[in-house]
């Protein structure tokens, strides 16, 4: 019994006759029950009768991976979806996440263009448990969830998606829990080298001087056998040599200045940068596997993975509103815009927009930012196993490493000198409400002897001239597990139980700096020493833009000074898990009348102890301060499957699932700040004057307790064909804990914290907000997907095939002041669609994917973690490919690959989240089409 099975299991907990018995057990119990009395009654097992009697056909390509993926679908006793290699080397997607996000029910969320967060029946991936050959994985990001880019499409061989869980898979998620599975040598007949090499190039070209918009990637595997095939040695390798470009623009912030344009609602500030990423990944996996005998079999795995990003960032940057300039918007035009329905038969109210015009004495920004990224991943696990009859035995070790260290370096210029009307510019704009509104200036952005280096910002600077932030994190996660079984004969096939404890370490640090110039911050032209071409904001309606060396301009130019902002205490903090689960689970293999019943049932036992340290500036004179907690959750599933013939099969599940809060839920720390009271007139504020400030904040809490859900899943399958069926699924979870950030406390003593010279302060109080469990809420919904060989249809069709699948999903959840009436992650409907063809050598697929709108987690400025409403994406993908089946090139195989054609640009908008009231466009950025070339060899 392998520790990492793939094979789902459900469990019903043993109640007394005389007790009040859960819905899962008293579902568990009228199965079994059923089951025992009709396989007595007919004394005769299960026979391969009861097998599927689909014909077998030998294909290979596109065909032979649904193939291989529908049957292994079929096999499992959970609600799954499938990914496998065409093979070894040949999964085709720039990278896992994109392959998984065409699955039924699952969307993927794009982080600089490429699919990093994968979410699962409306859950983000926080709400995910991601394994790598059945063990949970340390992750780069803040939280939980995986970043899956950091996983080379090349040395993944198949990817299982569970949708639900069983009690022999311990590390599970509320959502779903996704297992990415790399070689197992023995698994193949022969010995196997194979390499594989392709050109990458990006549509938008080079947007800056250090960029490039060509690259390339190569993958290499070799598999050997040793001992008469009872060793298996095999490695892995890929290189990731990847250009990004992004054309980014975003409105800062909507709405009325007070006494200009009529109080009309108008854009306050914008930015336009130009992005170039070069991204480096080099990813490592083996496995040794030794298998001597039927009784013991022994599987090491390892995984490593080194990633560097270097990002350059160029643009133009603006305050507009009348409170930077003091002038009103000159020849304005207005539209009033709707904010939808109000009481039935009733219009809402609208507002009323500036959305075109000429903004006056604006003070230019241009910005040059220089970011790294460097990630290091690890894995390590081995499993033993031993059969011995009817008792099976294994033991598990697995240790998980992730560490992200990055850095942000921003530079500020512009015309100088700086907030003088001689060198203050007009901003023509129109079509302002779209996502990407026309906007020009007159001034040349690009001249070196009129641009300096300085602090330009409109009120007289930000008191420094550029930042450098360094942020840091560490994940790490040690298991072990120790499991047993043993057979039986009867309805009830096999007992399964064991045990697992899991210690998880994350560690979070932030260290911020202020950069100030030389001389006492005196701007300065840009040496010439240190200039680059300018970068072109052409597609957003500027010319060029001033360019500059930035590390050498920081090591020549500027002094570092360390940044105090209360806020920097967000960044630091450190949370431990200790989890110690205990698992019994049984297999049923019988029938209920003529129909034969499978499946499994069981529970979980989970002690968690957690604690968390951080920083209180609030607590004295500011210290160091920690907390945690400790509870137990019993985790009882069912997992029932009914053959209703050969091809149909019913499946039901239910069960209880969690997933712990998230790591910056649980972080100790405080994260405060200062705002104007609009209550206090004390002083007869004129226009625009503040009589005083008052604090409020937000911080972890050590004291949450997991999201926790009952959970029902009833499926019907029907298979045609190896690689064809049909499958509709309904699902509903009702929470019985979740958690939203509420203000708990008013009277928060905030004494200690730098007001960084803003005042003054009638009282060091203010309201603090923090993260609670509450009960209440639920999501269910419906999905359906077809897998059809065309040739099922019409035999002319012989070697066409399509994939289609629908996913429609509903919330109820208390609104919550970060997310709204929603959860991060979820989009009402996702579909997806593939039309493939495969046939002498040939192949070609067309694939799409769409997701309406949802709620999402991005990462901030100086990485800090905010949710914005991310409009519908669809993303349209096709590759062309030829395979030598025979001669001389037998084994090669050509492909073309193109992904994003449509051009798709990411969108958000700011507004009440996951509501329907009025919303304003924010980010728009375009990343380019990406095209892919290059071949494959196997020996």
């Amino acid at each position: 019994m392998k520790t990492h099975s793939t094979r789902p299991v459900r469990a019903c907990p043993p109640t007394r006759a005389n007790s009040r018995r859960s819905p899962i057990a008293t579902y568990c119990a009228a199965v079994i029950s059923a089951a025992a009395a009709s396989a007595y009654a007919q004394q005769a097992p299960t026979t391969a009768e009861n097998e599927s009697e689909l014909q077998t056909v030998v294909v290979t390509g596109i065909r032979e991976a649904l193939q291989k993926a529908a049957e292994e679908k079929r096999l499992e006793e959970s609600i799954v979806e499938v990914v496998t290699q065409e093979d070894i080397g040949k999964l085709s997607d720039p990278s896992v996440a994109e392959s998984i996000s065409r699955l039924t029910g699952l969307a993927g969320q794009r982080v600089n263009g490429r699919v990093q967060d994968i979410s699962i029946r409306g859950f983000s991936g926080d709400y995910v448990t991601t394994l790598l050959n059945g063990r949970e994985q340390a992750s780069t990001g803040d939280n939980r969830a995986v970043e899956f880019d950091q996983y080379p499409s090349e040395v993944v061989q198949s990817v299982m998606v569970y949708k639900t869980t069983d009690a022999e898979r311990v590390s599970s998620g509320l959502a779903g829990t996704i297992n990415l599975r790399t070689m197992r040598p023995l698994s193949y007949r022969n010995n196997v080298l194979a390499v594989g090499v392709r050109a990458e190039r990006n549509s938008l070209g080079n947007l800056n001087p250090e960029g490039t918009s060509t690259a390339y990637r190569a993958n290499a595997t070799y598999i050997r056998h040793f001992l008469d095939d009872t060793l298996g040695v095999g490695i892995g390798y890929a290189r990731l040599d990847s250009p990004e470009q992004e054309q980014h623009y975003k409105a800062w912030w909507w709405g009325p200045n007070a006494g200009f344009n009529n109080d009309a609602s108008m854009l306050n500030g914008a930015e336009l940068y130009n992005y170039s990423r070069h991204d480096v990944r080099d990813g490592l996996v083996g496995a040794v596997e030794y298998k001597p005998s039927d009784t013991v079999h022994s599987v090491t795995d390892l995984y490593f993975s080194r990633y560097a990003q270097h990002s350059w960032d160029r643009g133009w940057e603006a305050f507009l509103c009348p409170c930077a300039t003091g002038q009103a918007i000159a020849n304005p035009t207005y539209a009033a815009v709707g904010a939808g329905p109000g009481t039935p038969g009733t219009p809402g109210a609208s507002t009323t927009f500036v959305t075109s015009g000429t903004y006056n004495a604006v003070q230019s920004i241009l910005l040059n930012q220089y970011a790294t990224t460097h990630d290091r991943l690890s894995a390590f696990g081995e499993n033993l196993e031993l059969d011995l009859g009817s008792w099976k035995t294994a033991a598990d070790l697995s240790y998980s490493y992730a560490h992200r260290q990055q850095r942000w370096t921003e530079t500020y210029a512009g015309y100088a000198p700086f907030n003088n009307t001689a060198t203050d510019t007009s901003i023509n704009f129109s079509n302002v409400l779209a996502s990407l509104p026309t906007l020009s200036s007159s001034l040349n952005y690009a001249n070196a002897a009129a641009v300096q280096l300085g602090d330009p910002a409109p009120w007289g600077g930000w008191g420094h001239d550029g930042t450098d932030n360094r942020p840091t994190s560490t994940d790490k996660i040690k298991s072990v597990r120790l499991t047993a079984g043993h057979d039986f004969h009867g309805p009830i096939s096999s007992l399964h139980f064991g045990v697992q404890h899991q210690v998880r370490d994350k560690t979070l640090q932030e260290q911020e700096f202020n950069l100030l110039l030389n001389n006492n911050r005196t701007p300065i032209n840009v040496p010439s020493s240190l200039l680059k071409t300018p970068v072109s904001a052409a597609w957003g309606g500027y010319g060029n833009i001033l360019t500059y060396d930035i590390p050498r301009a920081m090591s020549q130019l500027y002094t570092l000074q360390r940044f105090t902002d209360n806020n920097g205490y967000a960044g630091d903090y450190t949370v431990n898990e200790k989890l110690t689960s205990g698992f019994v689970q049984f297999e049923l293999n019988s029938k209920i009348g003529d129909t034969p019943v499978r499946g499994n049932f069981g529970a979980q036992l989970v002690h968690s102890q957690q604690s968390t340290t951080g920083f209180c500036p609030g607590c004295g004179t500011g210290q160091p301060v920690s907390g945690g907690t400790s509870y137990n959750d019993v985790l009882p599933s069912a997992n029932i499957i009914f053959d209703l013939t050969p091809e149909v099969l019913l499946r039901t599940y239910v069960a209880k699932a969690m997933v712990r809060p998230l790591m910056s839920q649980l972080g100790d720390y405080v994260n405060a700040g200062l705002s104007p009271d609009p209550n206090d007139k004390s002083c007869n504020p004129g226009p625009g004057q503040i009589c005083s400030f008052r604090w409020s904040g937000n911080g972890g809490n050590p004291l949450l307790r997991p999201w926790r859900a009952d959970a029902v899943d009833v499926a019907i399958e029907k298979y045609f064909s190896p690689a064809s069926y049909f499958s509709i699924a309904g699902f509903y979870k009702h929470f019985t804990s979740f958690i939203y950030d509420s203000v708990q406390n008013n009277g928060y003593n905030f004494s200690g914290l730098n007001p960084n010279g803003l005042g003054p302060i009638p009282s060091p109080y203010g309201s603090f907000s923090q993260p609670q469990n509450a009960t209440g809420g639920n999501v269910r919904g419906l999905e359906a997907s077809l897998n059809l060989e065309l040739k099922l249809l019409w035999h002319g069709l012989e070697g066409f095939g399509t994939q289609i699948g629908e996913a429609w999903t509903t919330v109820n959840v208390p609104p919550d002041p970060n997310t709204g009436p929603t959860l991060p992650g979820f989009s009402p409907r996702v579909h997806t669609f593939t039309f493939y063809y495969e046939r002498h050598g040939f192949e070609a697929r067309v694939a799409e994917r769409y997701r309406d709108e949802f709620v999402g987690s991005v990462q901030s400025t100086f990485d800090f973690r905010t949710y914005t409403q991310i409009l519908a994406d669809r993303q349209l993908d096709a590759e062309l490919g030829y395979g030598f089946n025979s001669g001389g090139l037998k084994g090669l195989s050509l492909t073309v690959v193109g992904t994003n054609l449509l051009n798709s640009a990411y969108r958000d908008t700011t507004g009440p989240l996951g509501s329907t009231a009025l919303t304003t466009p924010q980010r728009y950025e375009r990343y380019g089409r990406v095209f892919l070339a290059g071949f494959n060899y196997k020996y």
